[in-house]
């Protein structure tokens, strides 16, 4: 699954911030000189209302699991912003249900080293989807 995230929500793309975590045992982070694009913005004015304010939330977390509807092994972990993620054991091939977190978005490949040229691809937005099947994506992500 290429990680290619970008902030859905603000008015600026933070391309050089990274989210410093771990990966998932069987996700490995491999160089990437795809660039991230911007999705979309929105602005927001500010609130009198203190329920209504804006959260500092982070972006780049995947939730993914084994089987459809958030079924089987599962995992969640912030990876790093515009990154290509190649799966190995669990994780490869073997993914169903795939879930970004709020502001983020990613590319799955069937290939692994996201490779744009050869694979099958697939756009995954928040909240996700509990069924890749319905993508015709179901055990199919390499990267």
């Amino acid at each position: 699954m290429k990680f290619n995230f970008s902030q859905l929500m603000g008015s600026t793309l933070a391309l050089g911030v990274l989210a410093r975590a771990a990966p998932l045992d069987g996700l490995n982070l491999v160089a990437s000189s795809n660039s991230v694009k911007q999705l979309g913005k929105k602005e927001v004015g500010a609130s009198s209302n203190p329920a209504k304010q804006l959260l500092k939330r982070t972006v780049g977390g995947i939730y993914i699991t084994t089987d459809v509807n958030w079924q089987g092994q599962t995992g969640y972990k912030v990876q790093p912003l515009n990154t290509c993620i190649s799966l190995t054991a669990p994780w490869l091939h073997t993914i169903s249900s795939f879930g970004p977190d709020r502001g983020t978005a990613c590319v799955l490949y069937s290939t692994t080293h996201c490779d744009s040229n050869s694979a099958k691809k697939a756009i995954i937005f928040y909240p996700g989807s509990a069924n890749l099947g319905d993508q015709n994506f179901n055990d199919q992500t390499g990267s």
